[in-house]
This record gives structure tokens, C-alpha cells and sequence, in this order.
């Protein structure tokens, strides 16, 4: 069941760049972002109350409080730049999200080390130098030199470090929260983002 809801959650996702940067240039960046978090809004509550309000702690309230300062904060980032740049250039880089948010997770959670996670990890930082690869001809580390000298792609990496933090704090609100109930963390999220 889990891999069915990757994909469409993948699908939604990728839904929702492709309107954000259709809307981005008639719309203001702010707007745009509201309207990611509250339009879900609606069916988040089904999802989140579908067996009654779960119990929680005062950690919840931190967790997802503290998440949804910081991840609305990521997705402004992110959204100005991709506004600003071109999306083919800029949006590869959220796979360093990914990164960001393993590394994390040792760090604050003690989750352990799998060769599996270190592979991902590793393919992940090949695709992002092979996106990038006609820039090898001037180095063969021109690829990754040249995310450090744009404006807009060190925006989005920050956007992407911030995002990894908010990922932190929802696990937090996750584990005080009864039966791990990820649809209500998220609904409580989305309205204090919205």
C-alpha cells in the first residue's frame, strides 16, 4: 500500500510545481505558497478526523509549530526561485532535500547508517552532477562550483537545508502525537501555514 501512496503523493507533487510555475508569474510568490497550504485544507480534514481527535503532548505543538515557521519560510525561497530562474535549472536541486534530512536524522534522531540509505544518497548526488554535466568541460567539479556561484541555486540549497529541518520537527510532532497520525500532523501544520 505504501508504494501506491509514493506515487501519488509523487504524482500530486509534481502536479503542484507544474501549476506553481504556471501561476508563479501572474501571481505573487506569497499567494501562490497560501494557496498550496490552504487549498488542501478541505481534505486533510477528512483524512486527519476520520477516527476522532488523537491525543497529543505540548511536544506536538512544538514539532509542528516549529515546522510550519520553518517550512514556509523554505517554500517562499524556493518558490521566488524558481519564479526567477529557469525551472529546469533550479528544481533539480530539491533532491538535495533528501541529503539534507538523512544527515539530519542521524544527527538529532540517532537513526543508524544503511548501505542502502548511503547508496541513495550517492545517487542522488550523481544525478544532480549529471543535470548538470555540460558544465564538466570547463572541470570535472564545474558541475557543483557552478550551484555555488548562482544566486538562485544557493537560494533553493538553503531552501532545501530548511526543508530538512521542518522534516526534524515533524517527525517530533509525529512521535507525541497518538497512533502517529499523519494526517492530522499535517492538517494542524497547514493551517498554521496557511
Amino acid at each position: 500500500m505504501w508504494f501506491w501512496q509514493a506515487i501519488a503523493s509523487a504524482f500530486f507533487f509534481s502536479l503542484s510545481v507544474v501549476v506553481s510555475k504556471t501561476l508563479l508569474p501572474k501571481v505573487g510568490t506569497v499567494i501562490v505558497t497560501w494557496g498550496l497550504f490552504t487549498l488542501s485544507l478541505p481534505v486533510l480534514f477528512v483524512i486527519a478526523f476520520r477516527d476522532g481527535i488523537p491525543a497529543v503532548t505540548s511536544l506536538f505543538f512544538i514539532g509542528a509549530g516549529g515546522s510550519a515557521a520553518v517550512f514556509v519560510f523554505a517554500k517562499l525561497i524556493e518558490m521566488r526561485s524558481i519564479k526567477r530562474q529557469s525551472f529546469h535549472l533550479v528544481y533539480p536541486l530539491t533532491i538535495f532535500s533528501t541529503v539534507f534530512t538523512y544527515i539530519l536524522g542521524l544527527l538529532v534522531f540517532r537513526e543508524v547508517i544503511s548501505p542502502m540509505a548511503i547508496t541513495g544518497m550517492a545517487v542522488t548526488l550523481v544525478g544532480a552532477y549529471i543535470l548538470n554535466v555540460e558544465k564538466s568541460k570547463e572541470g570535472i567539479f564545474e558541475p557543483f562550483m557552478h550551484l555555488l556561484r548562482d544566486k538562485f541555486s544557493l537560494l533553493v540549497l538553503l531552501a532545501m537545508v530548511l526543508t530538512a529541518v521542518s522534516s526534524v520537527l515533524d517527525k517530533t510532532a509525529l512521535l507525541h502525537i497518538a497512533g502517529a497520525n499523519a494526517g492530522a500532523t499535517l492538517f494542524v501544520e497547514n493551517i498554521l501555514m496557511s
